[in-house]
């Protein structure tokens, strides 16, 4: 009886002894699991969510970006075309320009009656010139003087006058001349002399009074009109011609 007490006596302080132990085993590995389990899920998640935020924060910044660099270049093609659209006109306005839409009608300033007055040389000596810059279509008057008269031989000489027209590439001007029956007479009338060849030069060349050394006794002076003339309809104010008017050779 006394060892059967002993015995079971023993037991239960051996189980008493080890009860503690295994509930703080199983105690401890569950906390442990859970700090694990929480700490890694809580940890995840927060990583997840932020990394998320990020790349949509990202891809946000990345679509205003894209959209920006849409709106720039939208107005550098507008920039682009509205230059383009300005040197359109400006090579339209060039054109219109070169094909003489915008010159002024071939048609003198002036008439015959009020030709101007480019003065008096010799007619019958070969030593004064006249010389006049024009543009477009003009009338221009002169008088021819006789320098040489008497009697005898070698008192006299024809009277020469040679008008010579040079105008710039590319143009067609051409001349028309008439001279007065008088000394003191009105060149403006029917009649006279015309050149009208192709290309920028035409020259006239008259000759009356004396028809050789002897004099005629007649004062063969005269007025003398010049029509500088196109057949364009319209004339470039910027091409200027010269007019050369020479007394004494043909």
């Amino acid at each position: 009886m006394r060892t059967h007490t002993t015995t079971i006596m023993g037991a239960l302080a051996l189980t008493l002894a080890l009860a503690p132990l295994a509930c703080t085993d199983e105690g401890g590995g569950s906390d442990e699991l859970a700090d694990s389990t929480g700490s890694e899920d809580t940890g995840m998640g927060d990583d997840e969510v932020d990394e998320g935020t990020t790349g949509a924060e990202s891809e946000s910044g990345s679509g205003s970006s894209d959209s920006s660099e849409g709106e720039e270049s939208t107005e550098e093609e507008s920039t682009s075309e509205s230059e383009s659209e300005e040197s359109t006109e400006e090579e339209s306005t060039e054109e219109e320009t070169e094909t003489g839409e915008t010159w002024p009608p071939c048609e003198p300033d002036n008439s015959c009656e009020d030709a101007t007055d480019l003065g008096s040389m010799a007619g019958d000596k070969q030593r004064d010139s006249l010389i006049h810059f024009g543009t477009g279509e003009e009338w221009v008057e002169f008088r021819a003087t006789e320098e040489l008269s008497g009697f005898g031989f070698n008192s006299g000489a024809p009277m020469k006058v040679r008008i010579e027209l040079n105008g710039p590439p590319g143009t067609d001007y051409d001349l028309h001349a008439n001279r007065s029956g008088d000394p003191d007479g009105d060149a403006c009338g029917n009649g006279g002399w015309t050149s009208d060849e192709e290309g920028n030069a035409d020259i006239l060349s008259l000759e009356w009074g004396e028809g050789d050394a002897f004099a005629n006794g007649e004062d063969d002076t005269r007025n003398l009109v010049v029509h500088v003339f196109s057949d364009d309809e319209v004339c470039d104010p910027d091409l200027e011609w010269i007019l050369v008017i020479t007394g004494g050779v043909l």
